[in-house]
């Protein structure tokens, strides 16, 4: 599987890292992080590029009209993170001189040993979800024309648009085209690569209103041009450049490597820099987007603040904890992303060949630019080549003639998508025929089978642009399986995928899932003539210690299927011990159940509260996160002998003050509806309690918001009655950030505490 550790990239290559497998010392994968266009034969580099744009005119008498008459467009393009064979030779090259290099000196990656032989280079073989945004800009940098699609998960991640544009941005395009440019970015967001990490552990942990405090200081008001020409100022947050600047500059926020089971690093390497690298890389993926937003760059920011802007979240959460562990050859996901500028990719006279012009009376074109693209996984399953035979059959009703096209295309394992184009014939209102049929015949790898869809010579029907051909349009069911972070204590997942008619082959199966094998297919062969149907998966999770933890079926359609850890969430409830421990107390007992029987877990915990050890925290791990009552017993036991025992519900996340009944209470009431909601955004309150002669320090963080609650209380139990005194601080987050203000600690003991 590909490795997170060790990667790099080539001299002369600057777009395109490089991956290094963790079975497997000589094969390497590559990653672009530069969609560039398509072309229409992926084994002619001069073939035509897989763009069109259609210009529609009111005077079409022109060969190339002028760029007013133009009134609207359409673009069509097809992208992808396609590495070209001249990069791909300069890789190859660089990779033979490094493992001739590493070959001499007995280096060991991940305490594989290398041997002789050529380096094997292929893309990476899995990614999951993804979305591409095509934006075109105008002369006043304001979006004039924009489109998304989805991304396909296998190959060179392709992406195909097909959007309207305006008046300005057919314009725009059309003009620039004619010139020889192309000003259209192109984004890919949210696309996850499934990697490895090896065998450490990094864990990431703080409180998340301290590490959004401490990132708010950190934060500069930055200057953003809108769509509608006017600007705006907005808080950037940039994310320091390596580990250590990140450690020196965030404090609230630690990030542990423990490494003490990474025995695999060869000597030569820098064991330090690798690791804080890959752990930098999941600090970015698995933690920050739950606090922040990528920003788009701003008109003020430096070059070196250039692609590190996040902007916060507006709907995050300032409470509770961040601590996540991702250890023991985990499969982490990692986001890709890729961006570029079209235009560089053609050449003047391809932009301009790449415009139609058509007449705006006659919105449909007769013209179809059929563009093929395969979804399948050639690198992983056995599937040798897939062909497609189109044909398109139809009668012109205008000038009184049959229009025949056939067509056959075949996709295989480095193949990308292709792309022809025929015309079409028109009905009596000059409406284009664009229905056209397919089939798809299979060859298998290492065998003279094929498998036909449909069968028996039929056709399915096709009416769009781009035709994907995936494992649907092949009669199958496939379903890539990957487990994903596992808390410690779950040692492997049973997953049995069942498919609704029994009929199937393969219909049943059950694969076991673990960091030593956290990878698995499924591939069943839908009857002739059956439709594709939702399968069904049961998981049951089994723990180091024994026993299982079984989820309730679901119904799944998805092509990648990850096995999630099966804890919603990890809360922390402390129990907080009262009493006179010198001269009273001897110890307190205390007991906790948390059950939850829709989903065979139970929670359970003993411990004891004495005067060395008063407070003690209880973590539980919840499958449910609404269910959140638990019972607890309490047994005081005295110094004279005497004990008693009683029993009691409480709420997970709360604080719990156990022993001796007879105690005092204080209850704080915290009103903030005369604050000025107008320049605060929001209000944080942190209430504390001291009581040092019993051992007791409570803690309560108190977030206002102007459309949430205005009036908040705190409440609990003390062991001295004649202490009552409290400690509370107030941050205000001001809507702008000239508003912000940190007050000094109050000291009262007036259980009314008004804002204002």
């Amino acid at each position: 599987m590909l490795s997170l550790y060790g990667s790099f990239t080539v001299p002369g290559v600057p777009d395109v890292v490089i991956y290094r497998d963790d079975e497997n010392a000589r094969k390497f994968y590559m990653v672009s992080g530069k969609p560039k266009i398509l072309r229409s034969d992926p084994r002619d580099p001069a073939s035509r590029p897989m763009i069109d744009l259609i210009a529609y005119t009111r005077d079409h008498s022109q060969p190339i009209p002028a760029t007013e008459d133009v009134e609207r467009g359409m673009l069509q393009m097809t992208v992808g993170l396609e590495i070209g064979q001249a990069d791909q030779n300069r890789i190859r090259a660089f990779l033979r001189q490094r493992l001739a290099e590493e070959l001499n000196r007995g280096f060991r990656f991940l305490g594989i040993l290398l041997r002789p032989g050529e380096p094997e280079l292929g893309y990476a073989p899995q990614f999951i979800g993804g979305t591409a945004t095509a934006t075109t800009f105008g002369a006043d940098l304001q979006i004039a024309a924009q489109g998304t699609c989805p991304i396909l998960a296998t190959g060179i991640n392709s992406a195909s648009f097909s959007y309207q544009l305006t008046q300005s941005g057919a314009r725009l395009i059309s003009q620039t085209m004619e010139e020889g440019a192309l000003p259209i970015q192109v984004r890919y967001e949210k696309l996850m690569m499934i990697a490895r990490i090896p065998a450490i552990t990094i864990r990431i942990h703080g409180e998340r209103r301290e590490f959004l405090e401490e990132a708010r200081q950190h934060a500069f008001m930055r200057r953003f041009l809108t769509v509608h020409g006017a600007f705006i100022h907005r808080l950037v947050w940039y994310a320091p450049p390596t580990l250590s600047s990140f450690r020196d500059t965030h404090h609230s926020l630690t990030v542990e490597i423990d490494d003490g089971d990474f025995r695999d690093a060869d000597p030569s390497e820098d064991l330090t820099q690798e690791l804080e690298k890959m752990a930098l890389t999941i600090l970015q993926n698995n933690i920050l987007p739950g606090f922040f937003e990528t920003a788009i760059p701003s008109e003020d920011e430096s070059a070196d603040e250039k692609g590190r802007g996040y902007w916060f979240r507006e709907t995050t959460t300032d409470t509770g904890v961040v601590d996540v562990t991702i250890s023991r050859r985990d499969v982490v996901q990692i986001e890709h992303g890729a961006n570029a500028i079209l235009g560089p990719n053609l050449t003047p006279a391809e932009a301009a060949a790449a415009i139609r012009y058509a007449s705006l009376s006659q919105p449909n074109i007769p013209v179809m630019t059929l563009t093929v693209v395969p979804n399948i996984n050639f690198e992983v399953d056995p599937i040798l080549l897939v062909s497609v035979f189109i044909d398109y059959d139809a009668f012109d009703d205008i000038k009184n003639q049959r229009v025949r096209v056939q067509k056959q295309i075949r996709l295989s394992r480095d193949d990308g998508p292709q792309q022809f184009r025929f015309d079409l014939a028109m009905g009596p209102d000059r409406a284009a025929k664009a229905n056209y049929r397919y089939r798809t015949v299979v060859h298998f790898t290492g065998s003279m089978a094929t498998v036909e869809h449909p069968p028996a010579g039929g056709w399915s029907e096709g009416t769009g642009e781009v035709l994907v051909i995936s494992y649907a349009q092949l009669g199958q069911v496939k379903v890539d399986l990957l487990l994903g972070p596992m808390p410690p204590e779950v040692a492997s997942v049973d997953v049995t995928l069942t498919y609704p008619d029994p009929t199937a082959r393969g219909a049943v199966k059950t694969v076991t899932l673990s960091p030593a094998s956290p990878t698995a297919s499924w591939l069943v062969s839908v009857p002739a003539g059956g439709a594709i149907r939702p399968y069904r998966v049961e998981r049951v999770y089994r723990m180091m210690d024994g026993s299982t933890l079984t989820l309730p079926p679901q119904d799944n359609a998805a092509e990648a299927l990850t096995i999630t850890s099966p804890f919603e969430s990890q809360v922390t409830t402390t129990f907080a011990g009262r009493g006179d421990f010198g001269t009273d107390v001897a110890m307190i007992v205390v007991t906790a159940t948390y059950a939850d029987p829709a989903h065979d877990l139970v929670e359970r915990t003993t411990f004891t509260l004495d005067a060395a050890t008063r407070n003690r925290d209880w973590t539980v791990r919840q499958v449910d996160k609404d269910l959140t009552r638990f019972d607890y017993r309490v047994k005081v036991l005295r110094l004279d002998g005497s004990e008693a025992t009683t029993d009691h519900s409480g709420t997970l996340g709360d604080i719990i003050t156990v022993g001796p009944s007879g105690a005092g209470a204080v209850e704080v009431v915290v009103d903030t509806e005369m604050v000025d909601w107008t320049r605060y955004a929001r209000v944080m309150v942190t209430l504390e309690y001291e009581d040092p002669a019993h051992g007791i320090s409570l803690r309560k963080p108190l977030l206002f918001a102007d459309s949430g609650e205005k009036v908040q209380t705190w409440s609990w139990l003390i062991a001295d009655p004649a202490r009552r005194g409290f400690r509370y601080s107030v941050r205000r987050v001001g809507r702008v950030a000239t508003d912000d203000l940190i007050e000094p600690p109050v000291e009262t003991d007036d259980p009314f505490v008004v804002l204002r």
